[in-house]
């Protein structure tokens, strides 16, 4: 077979894969979330097999606990978070009415400028602005739990999730060796150069990432709550699980608490002070948890996540955002391989 043939077969694979994977997309949410635990849990994995334990007996140790402690977590979290969250629509009202008290000046001074006539057509247009709002708010509710597969992929999640996560801890070792195999003789060096550098790439954003956002979310929900803001546990979980996002999580998190804390304690002190956690938390963020955890041999640019995000959103659901940034960190060693490759070619160089 020719080298033209060989990339020929490849790409035809490559293509072949990525059709039946948007194909199949409402269904392999539970699949790819084994995966990543698997990938999360294969280094403690390693160790307790160093330790003396079969790959077997540590598999089913390590599975067990960490969906163990997953369930206790999520039993202790969630009638709080719960409460929290309704007690939040209940107030919305409220804090919609006192909003638009706030408004009024500005709402009278338009009145004054704008004609009558015009202001009519500016409420219109507030109105159909409104109506967009919220009609795009329920289409990405749509596209994220698209195809009525939500309670699906629920219930998957919590039984098929860790059936993957131990099959692929207890066989993996046995399939990076099946994989190895079938690589042709003369691409292993260079293959597995390149596997190399993607598995410490994605095992450095993807294991560090989750530790950082864990603590940072557990940073933000203990400031929060012991200055006794309203819904602190559930800011503070939002805006840690969405550190992952570059700027939206610590956004999101600042506009809200500072907005539940004005129209609260009504003080600047009190602002001040929420405002202060989150910037502690960031500077904890940047000057120790991202550098120690992360580190800086990822090189993904946060416009690259972001890109990767929302493509990934738009493609293929809440799926998507799931594997969005471990493709996007692939995708990233490839190109840079690529280019390496590229500068040692005649066309690069300029040889006859």
């Amino acid at each position: 077979m020719t080298r033209v043939q060989k990339y020929i077969v490849f790409w035809l694979i490559v293509f072949t894969a990525l059709l039946l994977f948007f194909s199949l997309k409402e269904i392999l949410l539970p699949f790819v979330a084994g995966i990543v635990v698997a990938y999360f849990l294969d280094p403690l994995l390693d160790y307790l097999e160093n330790a003396g334990l079969s790959r077997m007996v540590a598999a089913t140790l390590v599975t067990s606990i960490f969906f163990l402690c997953i369930i206790i977590l999520l039993i202790l979290l969630i009638p709080i978070l719960q409460k929290q969250l309704l007690g939040l629509f209940g107030k919305l009202p409220q804090i919609l009415d006192s909003v638009y008290v706030l408004l009024e000046p500005l709402q009278r001074w338009l009145q004054e400028a704008i004609s009558s006539e015009h202001f009519k057509d500016l409420n219109k247009i507030q109105n159909s602005f409104s109506a967009d709002d919220i009609s795009w708010l329920i289409n990405i509710g749509k596209k994220v739990f698209e195809g009525g597969m939500a309670i699906f992929n629920f219930f998957s999640l919590i039984i098929i999730t860790p059936l993957v996560s131990f099959y692929i801890l207890r066989d993996w070792d046995v399939m990076l060796d099946k994989i190895k195999n079938l690589i042709p003789k003369d691409m292993e060096s260079s293959i597995g150069q390149l596997a190399g550098e993607i598995d410490m790439v994605v095992s450095s954003f993807i294991r560090g990432q989750m530790i950082v956002c864990a603590i940072l979310a557990t940073l933000y929900s203990i400031g929060l709550s012991v200055i006794g803001l309203d819904f602190g546990l559930l800011v503070g979980t939002l805006t840690g699980f969405l550190a992952f996002i570059p700027f939206f999580g610590i956004l999101i998190g600042i506009f809200s608490g500072l907005t539940i804390a004005y129209f609260q304690f009504g003080t600047a002190d009190m602002m001040l002070i929420t405002a202060s956690i989150f910037i502690i938390g960031q500077l904890i963020e940047g000057f120790f948890l991202t550098p120690k955890l992360v580190g800086e041999a990822v090189g993904i640019h946060p416009v690259w996540v972001i890109f990767a995000l929302m493509a990934g959103g738009l493609m293929f659901g809440f799926l998507g955002i799931l594997i969005a940034v471990p493709v996007a960190a692939v995708l990233a060693v490839l190109l840079r391989f690529g280019l390496s490759r590229y500068k040692t070619t005649p066309l690069y160089l300029g040889d006859d």
